[in-house]
C-alpha cells in the first residue's frame, strides 16, 4: 500500500494536470472498441476508489465484478487519515471520504462522447456507464450516492435534449437507471 501511495504521489507531482485532462478529452478520438475498454477500466478504477480497495497489481481489487454491487454491501470504506487529502479530487488515498476522481472523469468522458458519437456507439458504452452510476447511486455513503445521482441527472438532461429518432428507444434506456435508483435507494 505504501508503494502504491508513493507511486501515486510521484505521478501527481510529475505529470502536469492539463496533460492528464487531455487523456480524457481525447477519448472522443478513440475507436469504438478502445472507447469501450477505456470506459470499462475507468469504471473499475472508480469502483476501487469508491470502495476503498487498493487496486495494486495482483490485488483482489482488480477482480471486482461490475455487474454486482457487492462492494457496497460487504466492504467498509477506508477510515485512516492521510496527509495527502487533496490528492485525487479532494478525497485522498486513505481518507475517510471515498475518492471520486475517476467517477468525475467518467462523467466527463461520457459528456464528451455523448455529443461526438453516433447513438449506436454511445449506446454501446452507456450500458457500462449506467450500471456503474446506478450501483454508485446506491452506495451507503450518502455524499457518494448523491454525487452519482446528480451526475446521472445532468447526463440525462443533456441526452434528453437530443432529438429522439422514431426507431430508437435510447431515452427510455437512459432513464431506466433513475427508475432503479428511485426504487432501491435509501438516500434519494
Amino acid at each position: 500500500r505504501m508503494i502504491d501511495e508513493a507511486n501515486a504521489m510521484f505521478i501527481h507531482d510529475t505529470v502536469p494536470l492539463d496533460l492528464v485532462d487531455s487523456i480524457f478529452q481525447r477519448s472522443t478520438a478513440l475507436s469504438r472498441r478502445s472507447l469501450k475498454d477505456f470506459v470499462y477500466q475507468l469504471c473499475r478504477v472508480s469502483r476501487m476508489e469508491i470502495s476503498g480497495y487498493g487496486g495494486h497489481v495482483g490485488s483482489d481489487a482488480n477482480d471486482i465484478d461490475l455487474t454486482n454491487d457487492h462492494y457496497m454491501k460487504h466492504h467498509t470504506l477506508v477510515s485512516s487519515n492521510n496527509q495527502h487529502g487533496a490528492l485525487f479530487g479532494g478525497a485522498g488515498i486513505g481518507s475517510t471520504q471515498p475518492a471520486i476522481y475517476s467517477l468525475e472523469k467518467l462523467v466527463e468522458v461520457t459528456h464528451f462522447n455523448m455529443e461526438s458519437r453516433p447513438r449506436l456507439i454511445f449506446a454501446d458504452i452507456w450500458g457500462t456507464i449506467s450500471m456503474h452510476l446506478t450501483s454508485t447511486a446506491l452506495h451507503e455513503e450518502a455524499a457518494v450516492a448523491m454525487y452519482a445521482v446528480d451526475s446521472l441527472r445532468q447526463l440525462s438532461l443533456q441526452f434528453l435534449n437530443r432529438e429522439e429518432l422514431g426507431v430508437f428507444e435510447f431515452q427510455r434506456r437512459f432513464l431506466k437507471s433513475l427508475e432503479t435508483i428511485m426504487g432501491r435507494s435509501t438516500h434519494v
